[in-house]
């Protein structure tokens, strides 16, 4: 006997798309909701601009990590925007 794991992926291929799409008024309706309540909190406007400008800003932040001793840092700015890479040794005294 063959094994039906093709047939019934090709079968029920769309059942994904039809739970999303039968959803989707109701996710629609419930952050619209929580939208609106978040909005009405004070501090939402303050919080609102400083957040945009912090992920519009042109300063990157760079996001090092650590292989053994080696510094590894990944960022884009104006001048590189596809971005570089820079690597340094840590000193010994470094934690």
């Amino acid at each position: 006997m063959k094994p039906r794991t093709r047939r019934a992926s090709v079968r029920f291929w769309a059942l994904p798309l039809l739970l999303v799409t039968a959803a989707a008024p109701r996710l629609a309706a419930r952050n619209a909701a929580s939208m609106a309540e978040l909005q009405a909190h004070p501090w939402f406007a303050t919080i609102h601009q400083d957040l945009l400008e912090i992920i519009t800003s042109q300063d990157r932040i760079a996001y090092p990590s650590t292989r053994g001793d080696v510094v590894h840092n990944f960022w884009t700015d104006a001048q590189h925007e596809r971005a570089i890479e820079g690597d340094q040794r840590r000193s010994r005294g470094a934690a």
